[in-house]
């Protein structure tokens, strides 16, 4: 009976200490499970489009700077001040539509190169800069000035349609600067995307591609977006995504215009940097001009 008296006493005694000693940890990991709630809410969108992969090439090895939020001489990032100049709008000025290797790889002597702009308070320069090497220290091939609204959205830059504009070589290998220009008297302050862009030959390129299927047919006389699929199939990326550009404006009809924007979505969710602006490029803005530049230092 004295035992059992003792027991009684001290189970109170035992769950006031276990209440005790849980109750900060129960407190103290709340705000834990809804940090990691915050962090959960923030991932990265997947695409639903299961046939497409992520943004890849064969190629490896140029400098990944798809984004231009800074200047290109190795500011610390965009401050405050920053974002008021005639560059932005916000912290990210400009992107290229590139592949997650940041290597363009496509077929077209004359590609289109694309890229999206922020909105801005006043129209801008955009400096379209092509060099060869797979780095960007060979020397300049071309050279061309544009004037883009103030507008956001995606621009296309069809070399076919620049005056002047070469045609690449098949199997070399080339590099493209393209700058907004945020004060014509100070380049420094200039946003800056850059990459590698190599121009092969569609059989020599697919014959090159371990474990991978192609149809045998020419890629242009296959139905769109089989043409498209088999594009990526084989690491022609950016020849895809131009094609889907291409169909989602300027499709036969209103279904073909809506496959095709899914698909463009699809692939640019499934990218871990393009996703970010996946609905600001629905919106596509033209230049408002083109002029020649001459003596114009890029550095």
């Amino acid at each position: 009976m004295a035992i059992q008296r003792l027991i009684q006493s001290v189970r109170p005694l035992t769950w006031a200490v276990s209440i005790a000693l849980l109750t900060p940890l129960i407190m103290g990991g709340a705000p834990a499970m809804a940090q990691k709630a915050q962090a959960t809410s923030k991932v990265k969108p997947t695409s639903n489009f299961e046939n497409f992969s992520p943004a890849e090439t064969g190629k490896r090895g140029a400098p990944s700077r798809r984004f231009g939020g800074g200047s290109r001489v190795g500011n610390s990032g965009v401050n405050g001040s920053r974002i008021q100049n005639v560059c932005a709008a916000g912290p990210q000025a400009i992107a290229m539509i590139s592949p997650a290797s940041n290597v363009t790889v496509t077929t077209s002597a004359q590609p289109s190169l694309m890229l999206w702009v922020n909105e801005s308070k006043y129209e801008r320069d955009l400096e379209f800069v092509l060099r060869e090497g797979p780095q960007g220290n060979g020397e300049d091939v071309y050279r061309k000035m544009l004037k883009l609204s103030d507008k956001s959205g995606l621009v296309t830059l069809d070399m076919s349609e620049l005056e002047d504009a070469p045609s690449l070589t098949k199997g070399e290998d080339y590099y493209i600067y393209l700058s907004l220009v945020c004060d014509a008297n100070d380049r420094s302050k200039d946003m800056v995307v850059e990459g590698q862009l190599s121009a092969v030959e569609f059989e020599q390129w697919v014959a090159q591609q371990p474990q991978r299927t192609v149809a045998n047919e020419k890629l242009d006389t296959l139905a769109p977006f089989f043409q498209i699929e088999q594009s990526i199939e084989v690491g022609l990326w950016h020849d895809a995504m131009v094609q889907l550009n291409r169909l989602r404006q300027k499709g036969s009809s209103s279904t073909i215009r809506r496959q095709a924007q899914q698909r463009w979505q699809a692939l640019l969710e499934a990218d871990d940097e393009l996703y970010v602006i996946a609905d600001e490029t629905k919106t596509v803005i033209e230049p408002l001009a083109i002029s020649d530049v001459q003596e114009l230092e890029l550095f």
